[in-house]
């Protein structure tokens, strides 16, 4: 599928960072420092902030940075707020983050980098680095993220990447279309596949990196309950929206299986920990499913 890229030999293909944002406010400062600070040529490109109707006043941190473009998207959703993003955008190259995120100097020539060295390559999945607020005493939601999220490399082997760290060319996006709208989580998922399944490689790369904050715990709730209800969004348009224990729940045999054989490193007490936020877990996929079920709407 390589007709419909740019040539990548090419010198500095222009690119569009597309930054959605709701609330996050501290976050995003950090996050547009970092992109201020790229060693990728100033005038090779752009950064793009999608407000998505944000209650957290941004001007205040906006105003800082004059480069940057500004685009609201009044649609609930990091999915409708990249679809506006990529509409405004003038990049041969496309490369998402998050507001929460923060890219290494060097991020966006090394995503630029890793696209040219895979000429099959549709996307580029960088490295997603857990920090934590206190390394030397992860709390028990820090160990259980740091097991079973932002793994970059897992999910480049089920078919997608996560947008939290994303490069892709234009020509891609132009053949397979922008995100699904209507889904609040794993839209990333969805879009992935698409990209696969147009002919396109996705390819992981550990030298395009970003740092990510583990969740505290109201976030990490809020993040399980959200991905609860991309999944019953998805499943509910094919008609099938019943729980499976198999494939839906946190403490199948299977799954407890899988979280603890990463577990190796830890000591025992850590390991216990680690076990008790997968049961918490269950039990918020459980609720959050009875509420859907119920008639509730997915968590934006």
């Amino acid at each position: 599928m390589t007709e419909l890229r740019p040539d990548p030999a090419a010198a500095d293909p222009f690119v569009s960072v597309i930054v959605p944002v709701y609330n996050h406010r501290k976050a995003l400062a950090l996050c547009l420092e970092a992109l201020e600070a790229q060693t990728y040529p100033r005038d090779r490109h752009e950064i793009i902030v999608v407000d998505n109707a944000s209650e957290d006043a941004l001007a205040p941190v906006l105003r800082e940075y004059p480069r940057v473009r500004v685009v609201t998207e009044a649609t609930p959703g990091s999915y409708p707020a990249r679809n506006r993003g990529l509409a405004v955008a003038r990049g041969e190259v496309i490369a998402f983050t998050d507001a929460d995120c923060v890219p290494s100097p060097d991020w966006i020539a090394s995503g630029v980098h890793a696209l040219r060295r895979s000429p099959d390559s549709g996307v580029i999945a960088g490295r997603i680095r857990l920090t934590f607020r206190a390394p030397a005493r992860p709390t028990a939601i820090d160990l259980y993220s740091s097991l079973t999220s932002k793994r970059q490399h897992v999910n480049v082997e089920r078919g997608f990447s996560e947008t939290a760290n994303l490069f892709t060319w234009r020509a891609v996006v132009d053949r397979v279309g922008g995100f699904d709208p209507e889904l609040r989580a794993r839209g990333d998922t969805i879009w992935g596949r698409r990209v696969g399944a147009a002919g396109y490689a996705i390819v992981y790369a550990e030298d395009v990196c970003v740092s990510h904050p583990a969740p505290a715990l109201a976030t990490f709730v809020r993040r399980v309950r959200r991905m609860v209800g991309g999944r019953y969004d998805i499943r509910r348009r094919s008609g099938i929206a019943r729980f499976d224990t198999a494939t839906d729940g946190a403490t199948d045999p299977g799954q407890i299986r899988r979280v603890m054989a990463r577990t190796g490193h830890l000591g025992r007490r850590d390991r216990v920990r680690v076990l008790g936020v997968t049961f918490l877990v269950e039990a918020l996929i459980r609720l959050e499913w009875l509420r859907l079920r119920a008639g509730g709407q997915s968590l934006r």
